[in-house]
């Protein structure tokens, strides 16, 4: 076959190569919505009260402490809430930092097997449980409540992961994570 169809109906990966995606690791992860449009909300500073149903506090749930609060679409609840089910469909995934901005999802997620202490090459064909499983999954399921909602929204095609290699790049990771709606604001 040439070279001629290089690159055309493939899109090149951006995992790093030769890392296996279902190993024990925290990784941080970054979600879009399609053509970065604002399906989940807009960020506002104030006072809102935690009994108000278009309140999303992300301290309630120690994640993200912030003087500034997303208000959500229904799609951003959806989005918030799932991420939060994750554990439950992947019982080897807790949650680290994570918060659902207007246009995008951060969040840092531990894999934590017991049969995965070892690192094992990649492997040729479908990678269940691994991080573009759980991604997918997730995606998937806000997409699929979106369809059957009627509710216009779609996720850009991919999605930017990093591994955390340490506790230093764990804490910073965790600080941009929390400040994001506040860096938000500022732009």
């Amino acid at each position: 076959m040439g070279n001629f169809q290089k690159g055309k109906y493939r899109s090149s990966t951006t995992r790093l190569n030769g890392w296996d995606y279902r190993q024990n690791a925290v990784y941080f992860v970054t979600i879009c919505s399609y053509q970065k449009e604002h399906f989940f909300g807009k960020i506002i500073a104030g006072n809102k009260s935690k009994h108000d149903p278009d309140f999303i506090d992300t301290a309630a749930q120690n994640f993200a402490p912030l003087r500034e609060y997303l208000q959500p679409t229904e799609i951003g609840k959806i989005a918030y809430q799932y991420w939060l089910k994750i554990p439950e469909k992947y019982p080897f995934v807790s949650l680290g930092e994570f918060v659902i901005m207007p246009n995008h999802v951060h969040g840092l997620l531990s894999f934590k097997r017991k049969e995965r202490l070892e690192w094992q090459p990649n492997q040729f064909g479908p990678q269940s449980q691994s991080l573009g499983a759980v991604i997918r999954g997730y995606k998937a399921g806000v997409k699929s409540y979106a369809t059957k909602n009627e509710i216009p929204f779609a996720w850009q095609r991919k999605f930017y992961d990093h591994i955390v290699r340490d506790q230093k790049a764990y804490h910073q990771i965790s600080e941009y994570i929390q400040l994001n709606p506040i860096r938000w604001k500022q732009a």
